[in-house]
């Protein structure tokens, strides 16, 4: 797969690097004038036809070949350079994709190409989840089958996430447990908490309990149940002892197969309870337990804290605090909020280990956080400290190894931006696009 899509950007970059350099013609061109151009040609085109119909039936895909060849090209020369986007123009071509197809057609498969190479890219790829993010919390109906979906089956494969993604995985993570959050309706959810599997996000585990217990998950509609998902990530059981029976929605006059249903649910419950008790003998088994459930509660507090700032903010066409969280997750949220401000959160030796060190480094130096390629800032949880007394430490612009005392990295000796952990690296870089994007000192 790595293999192919950098076959893909190669091409791309041999065939339209010429668009961004100036001519005769077009003395004035650069490629940010370029690239205004490749977005607005895309979104007025999206615009303009309509695609329900024009991507929805099957014998419209062989005329929708022919008359969408110019934005074949579009796409292409835009990832060439998709990296130096604003955040506006890269979430206007995320939401290309937020699209009712009733099948994958070249349309949506160039676009995948061009996203799912660049999430990857160490140092556009954290900015790139969080304008995905974004979209998704505006009005990310579609995108959560068609792209983040696939997005998590090769960051995470079978659920075990990569070491130089997880700052991507993590965001993502963070911008799908905010959209249950937020909404109100469960067309959506099976979508969102099948992504948040895919992902490994245990992190989830509060607020996809509450999405269960009060009932916004529509069972009829996708026949998935707290069980499962509990039984998907490898998860113990909850701290309420009655949180499976909560989540239990049987109907009172249901049919055979509901019955049914529900009977494999109670099963589910009963395999999920004997494999609890079998391993609680454990100390690692019952740590491991104990650290996502202070992970997931620890989530579910900064989602709340993030959504009153965004839904106050009106980014959101649906409006309402926290809509989709049920009174008694606020409370709790609330609750912790105060103990936060009092000082009365347990926290367990490591985690204090960590703030420690961290206020120690912010209180020897306070420097910014290292911009992405647009100039902003990539968001997401367990950012590392910049700089400590004595070195910075740096991330490898290819593998995204960080540097230490003993191991330092070089710099590329044209932009002097891009640090290297190896000569190695820094030729694979090389090809994989650097030499199109490396700024002449």
């Amino acid at each position: 797969v790595v293999e192919y899509r950098q076959k893909y950007m190669e091409m791309c970059t041999e065939q339209y690097s010429e668009l961004y350099k100036p001519t005769k013609d077009c003395p004035y061109v650069t490629v940010e004038t370029m690239l205004q151009y490749l977005v607005e040609d895309l979104v007025l085109w999206r615009q303009d036809e309509d695609w329900d119909d024009k991507f929805g039936d099957k014998i419209a895909e062989e005329i929708a070949e022919s008359l969408w060849l110019t934005e074949l090209h579009c796409i292409r020369a835009l990832a060439v350079h998709f990296n130096v986007c604003t955040r506006n123009q890269a979430e206007n071509v995320v939401a290309l994709l937020n699209l009712h197809f009733m099948e994958e057609n070249t349309f949506t498969d160039e676009l995948f190409e061009v996203i799912e190479y660049w999430i990857t890219d160490p140092t556009f790829g954290p900015t790139l989840a969080e304008i995905i993010g974004e979209v998704v919390l505006k009005a990310g109906v579609y995108i959560y089958e068609y792209l983040i979906e696939s997005i998590a089956e090769y960051i995470c494969p079978q659920q075990k996430t990569l070491v130089k993604y997880k700052k991507v995985r993590d965001i993502l993570v963070f911008y799908l447990c905010a959209e249950l959050g937020k909404s109100s309706v469960e067309c959506d959810m099976f979508d969102i908490i099948n992504c948040l599997v895919k992902l490994d996000g245990h992190e989830s585990w509060a607020i996809v309990e509450d999405v269960f217990i009060t009932g916004k998950y529509d069972h009829d509609i996708d026949g998935y149940t707290y069980a499962e998902y509990l039984e998907d990530l490898n998860l113990g059981l909850p701290d309420d002892v009655n949180a499976l029976r909560k989540a239990r929605h049987e109907p009172s006059q249901s049919d055979e197969y509901s019955q049914k249903f529900w009977k494999d649910y109670d099963e589910c419950c009963l395999k999920l309870e004997k494999r609890h008790e079998e391993n609680s003998a454990d100390p690692s088994y019952r740590n491991m337990q104990r650290c996502k459930k202070e992970d997931a509660n620890r989530m579910a507090l900064q989602v709340y804290e993030f959504l009153q700032k965004y839904l106050e903010a009106g980014k959101s066409k649906r409006k309402g605090k926290c809509s989709g969280m049920s009174a008694s997750m606020i409370e709790a949220c609330k609750k912790c909020q105060e103990e936060e401000r009092n000082g009365k959160v347990p926290v367990n030796k490591q985690s204090k280990d960590r703030k420690e060190k961290k206020s120690e480094s912010t209180n020897s130096t306070k420097n910014p956080d290292t911009p992405v390629a647009n100039g902003s800032k990539a968001p997401g949880p367990g950012k590392v400290p910049l700089n400590f007394k004595t070195y910075k430490i740096r991330e490898c612009g290819f593998c995204g190894k960080l540097s230490t005392p003993e191991l330092k990295f070089s710099k590329c000796a044209s932009c002097l931006h891009v640090y290297y952990c190896s000569r190695g690296c820094q030729k694979q870089h090389w090809k994989a696009g650097h030499k199109n994007q490396c700024n002449k000192k």
